[in-house]
């Protein structure tokens, strides 16, 4: 044997137990975030290979023609070993592999008598050599509280995406998610220990539930602080307030040939540290804002002053307690992890054994410059006026991370970010060129933005403390405090002048305390103002939607599979990034607990009134029916009514406007609106007429097809996916665009016009800096009922449509320009005939790949030789089952489809409606989940072309009677 045989033809392929055995495979098949195949759970393949006689069936097909001295109990250590070489279709190698390789040892080197033996046969044995990791991927539990190598360079890790989220001179950190069954039981009790409120587990809407956690990778060349870092962890398992360490690995990778070696280790994952959380939040207002804000970070010292004084217990049961000293306090080294802050990264820390009448001292390398104190200076180190460090570097870090906070409090992120650290960096350069121009010999500090300027504080941080105490607000009743203790007990030349954590955690305690019976002194706010401060709240968009975000960006090296390896900016690029309406820090917790005192609860909004412009009597209630009183005064418009030659039929579709896409300007006039409203627009009840001339261009000269179209706006309804909402909205009865040209101007007649030219405006006045980084206008209204949501546009381009191709066109890239800003990870295009698709389309991008992949269609659809039902077609239930099935393998996110169709796709053999039995059994299936009518995971919405009766009548039926004709609740 010199090669690997060819796959039989198809004709040959008989189901048999070697069908059933690659079946059952395929099944276990998973793919890690760098595109690799591997297989899990292995035990479930090898469980039913050894199950009755399967192991003999699949030899007697690996060896048609016999095989006597080969058997299924000879080869029961190597059956995976077997199932590789089946799936190599070389089975027949058994006999010699299994003399050589066991299920136990995979990952062995190829010996050199199986490279003797099967000389001339080097394809197979690169292709087992490949194979066999697939089969033995690396395993979470295999990291768990110990190292493991994985050397060789081929291993699979199980992590179904990696994406940079920060790093420093040492290492490097990613995050990564592990499908939930890739983590073992265990581990997933550590965490719900951890985290009752299950804060590590998320949908990912590709790869189902997952957990989340941080990679730290170190170089080969920093290996001795990793081994520092698992040192100190093992110090402090168990301690509360620090980011938990779960396990570590060691592994070798290929680059260019040469292997490289990192050191990792698998943290708990944290959303943000703490320059992202300021970027990301608001300051607060609020009194009990400022006071749950400022216990949150007054953690940290509570953690910190644990830390100093550790009490370790020995393997043998005896204990010992430790000094240990943190030594790089920062804002990036405080993460925000399930709620809370935690301290983080201890590749610096040291810990020392508490002696009797010995001072705690020591020497430290590695301290950040900007947070360090005096003492540990480079330029006095190299002078020797100090040589050791006490505790004390940890309280001076901590005075000036909690002197950045204060500024963030009061002056919010810019002042946090930029100006109080270039105030700082002005104030040395001043300083450092006064001591030259004085002929001074003393080595000036090294860290320009630092807060002291060689032995004593910098003058200019007791500058901006000053303006920092000129400036709080009369509701901060905390700030004032701290800065105070700042300048008193932390940032204090004299480390003997210092606070100790075990004093500070007291003095912070202690402003806690006096804060609240401060606030319990005055009288309580009003409740509705806290209710409407937490519904202001839920409109920002939520925490992981940014992250979302910010890690879709690609650094260096692109995706290299479906696992979508990414890395993220630096985390000033990221910063710049959060420009967004934001949260309230510490809000929902510290006014939740206020409403509570007051016997008050507050419920997120269940009733969402339709932003119609006008007096209304319409709303939506939380189940999604649509209720309407009685008219009550005169203000309520009389019913319209259809000229005769406009008239639809009896069952044609009620033209909607969803209250998620349209603002009140949008709408022509509005079924449940005010007169003066209506007045906005003349009611155009009259096609303009439509010359020869027109009459004769086909859609790709850029003009329509003679026809009269019936534009159709979104329907609101849900199709019986989550009681369906009945709001109505009514265009004007029939907005012909038989002479409508693709241009705004030729639209302008029509709401959709007036809404693109708005659109318009809005895309050229955008800034500078959003137009570089392709950022467009938010619509905030629709932003409460989109943002979230995966919004998929499917584009009917059956031959009937195709008459309707310029205003089809024209509404879809002004849909997509009004809500393509909600859908965070881009908006999704596809037609129901041709396979074409655009996906994930963001930004700036919008407009003009809308419009090129109509166009593309359009073109492709002119070049065929017919334009018969036959040949073109409308594939509309291929096209949504298409859709449908993916949503129902990954439903983690909620689903939007915007169809735009004339109605006119084809039915079943029997006359039934394919598309209506598909949703039937479709959104049957899914609202079997108790959830998916409380969340209105799905909607459906339809914009129709054209005036067939046939067409009517199936969206009517679609419309009013699925829910009753399939029992769909």
């Amino acid at each position: 044997m010199s090669a690997i045989p060819p796959a039989p033809a198809p004709a040959s392929v008989v189901p048999d137990v070697l069908a059933d055995f690659n079946a059952l495979v395929d099944g276990c098949k998973r793919v890690n975030y760098q595109g690799h195949a591997f297989y899990h759970p292995v035990s479930k393949i090898k469980e039913w290979m050894l199950a009755g006689n399967n192991l003999g069936k699949l030899l007697a097909r690996a060896y048609p023609n016999g095989f006597a001295t080969t058997t299924a109990k000879d080869i029961q250590e190597s059956v995976i070993v077997f199932a590789i070489l089946l799936r190599l279709r070389c089975g027949d190698q058994i006999h010699i592999f299994q003399q050589y390789f066991k299920d136990s040892n995979l990952d062995a080197s190829l010996p050199e008598s199986l490279l003797s033996r099967l000389k001339g046969c080097q394809e197979v044995l690169e292709a087992f050599d490949k194979e066999r990791w697939a089969f033995n991927p690396a395993k979470i539990e295999d990291m768990l509280n110990h190292s493991k190598a994985y050397t060789g360079g081929r291993w699979i890790l199980p992590f179904c995406r990696r994406h940079r989220v920060g790093g420093g001179g040492t290492a490097t950190v990613d995050g990564v998610n592990v499908p939930h069954d890739l983590v073992p039981e265990e581990l997933k009790s550590t965490l719900l220990e951890r985290d009752p409120k299950r804060g590590y587990e998320f949908d990912d809407r590709d790869f189902g539930l997952c957990y989340q956690f941080a990679v730290k990778s170190y170089s080969d060349e920093n290996h001795s602080v990793f081994e520092t870092e698992i040192s100190n962890f093992n110090g402090i398992r168990g301690l509360a307030g620090v980011i938990a360490c779960f396990g570590w690995y060691t592994e070798e990778t290929l680059v260019e040939g040469e292997r490289q070696t990192t050191h990792n280790i698998l943290l708990e994952y944290g959303d943000q540290d703490l320059d992202e959380y300021l970027a990301i939040n608001s300051p607060p207002i609020l009194m009990s804002e400022i006071i749950d804000f400022w216990k949150n970070i007054f953690e940290v010292a509570a953690t910190l002053n644990k830390f100093h004084t550790l009490p370790y217990e020995r393997p043998d049961g005896s204990g010992v307690n430790f000094h240990g000293w943190h030594g790089d306090v920062k804002p990036s080294n405080i993460l925000f992890a399930q709620g809370k802050f935690k301290l983080a990264d201890f590749g610096f820390a040291k810990f020392e054994p508490k002696l009797p009448g010995k001072k705690p001292e020591t020497s430290l390398d590695g301290v950040t410059l900007t947070y360090g104190a005096p003492e540990c200076d480079p330029g006095r180190r190299r002078e020797k006026t100090t040589t050791h460090q006490t505790q004390k570097i940890d309280t001076w870090s901590f005075g000036c991370l909690l002197s950045s906070v204060a500024t963030w409090v009061v002056f919010g992120s810019d002042a946090y970010e930029r100006q109080y650290p270039f105030f700082r960096k002005y104030a040395m350069e001043k300083l450092i060129h006064e001591r030259k121009s004085d002929g001074g010999t003393f080595e000036e500090p090294k860290a320009l933005d630092g807060f002291h300027d060689g032995c004593n504080v910098l003058q200019a941080v007791k500058t901006w403390h000053q303006y920092i105490l000129d400036s709080t607000r009369r509701s901060d009743t905390v700030t004032r405090k701290v800065v105070k203790l700042i300048e008193s007990h932390m940032l204090r030349s004299d480390p003997e002048e210092r606070s100790s954590f075990e004093k500070l955690t007291e003095q912070l305690r202690s402003i806690i305390q006096n804060a609240k019976d401060k606030q319990n002194r005055l009288l309580p706010n009003d409740p509705e103002l806290l209710k409407a401060l937490l519904m202001l709240d839920d409109t920002a968009p939520p925490d992981v939607n940014l992250q979302a975000r910010l890690t879709d960006k690609t650094v260096g090296h692109q995706p290299t599979g479906p696992g979508l390896q990414t890395k993220r900016p630096k985390k000033t690029e990221r910063i710049e990034e959060m420009v967004v309406t934001t949260k309230v820090a510490s809000r929902r917790k510290a006014l939740e607990s206020e409403l509570l005192s007051q016997n008050q609860t507050y419920t997120p909004p269940c009733v969402i009134f339709e932003p119609i412009d006008g007096p209304s009597n319409s709303m939506i209630t939380e189940a999604g029916e649509h209720e309407q009183d009685a008219p009550t005064s005169s203000t309520s418009p009389p019913p319209r009514e259809w000229p005769p030659e406009m008239t639809p039929p009896a069952t044609a579709v009620e033209e909607k406007i969803p209250a998620m896409m349209y603002s009140p300007e949008d709408l022509h006039e509005s079924k449940f609106s005010s007169p003066r409203h209506a007045e906005k627009l003349p009611v155009v009840n009259e096609p303009p007429e439509v010359s020869e001339t027109d009459k004769s261009l086909s859609p790709s000269q850029g003009r329509r097809l003679p026809a009269t179209t019936h534009l159709r706006s979104p329907s609101q309804g849900q199709l019986s996916t989550s009681d369906y909402n009945r709001s109505r909205f009514s265009l004007p009865p029939a907005l012909s665009t038989s002479t409508l040209a693709s241009n705004i101007d030729d639209f302008s007649q029509y709401r959709i016009g007036q809404l693109r030219a708005e659109l318009e405006r809005q895309w050229s006045e955008r800034g500078i800096f959003d137009k570089m980084r392709g950022k467009i206008p938010v619509d905030h209204v629709q932003a409460n009922f989109v943002q979230g949501r995966d919004i998929k546009f499917v584009v009917d381009n059956g031959f009937r449509m195709l008459e309707h191709w310029t205003e089809a066109k024209f509404v879809l890239v002004t849909l997509a320009m009004k809500i393509g800003a909600l859908d965070d990870d881009g908006l999704d295009l596809l037609f129901t005939r041709g396979g074409h698709k655009e996906q994930g389309i963001k930004g700036s991008q919008i407009r003009n790949k809308f419009e090129a992949a109509m166009d593309k269609v359009a073109t492709l659809n002119s070049t065929q030789p017919s334009r018969s039902s036959t040949l073109l077609p409308t594939q509309m239930a291929g096209a949504l089952r298409q859709v449908l099935k993916e949503y129902r393998k990954h439903p983690s996110k909620k689903l939007t489809m915007i169809i735009l169709t004339t109605g006119m796709w084809e039915a079943e053999e029997d006359g039934s409606d394919d598309v209506e039995g598909l949703l039937a059994k479709e959104i049957g299936r899914l609202a079997e989940d108790p959830s998916f009518r409380r969340e209105r995971r799905l909607t459906i919405e339809f914009v129709s072309f054209g005036e067939y009766p046939d067409g009517l009548k199936r969206l009517g039926s679609l419309d009013d009677h699925l829910s009753s004709k399939y029992g769909i609740p």
